[in-house]
């Protein structure tokens, strides 16, 4: 019983912290943190690097070629994200 409550447990906090459609980490994971890593900076005293990647026009492009087409657009532009070898690295989709 134990084994299954601790698999549930698991699947649903990853549920919890990561968009179904990209695999990255949700917005909810990253307000958390985003708010760890400026903890951390301010008292070890150590900068650390935020990078926002925003896509113009997205809403054009779902209206224009749909909604299919949109997800397949995310889907390609998180695996290229998720593909950066940058440790440690924290990424997320805002949303």
């Amino acid at each position: 019983m134990w084994v299954v409550y601790s698999y549930v447990r698991k699947n649903l906090e990853f549920k919890a912290s990561y968009d179904a459609l990209t695999g990255l980490a949700n917005r909810h994971s990253y307000e958390r943190t985003i708010e760890t890593e400026i903890e951390r900076s301010n008292r070890y005293k150590t900068k650390f690097s935020l990078i926002i990647y925003d896509v113009d026009y997205f809403k054009k492009i779902n209206d224009t070629y749909g909604h299919e087409s949109g997800d397949k657009i995310l889907i390609e532009l998180s695996n290229l994200i998720k593909k950066q070898k940058n440790q440690p690295c924290f990424k997320s989709d805002w949303g």
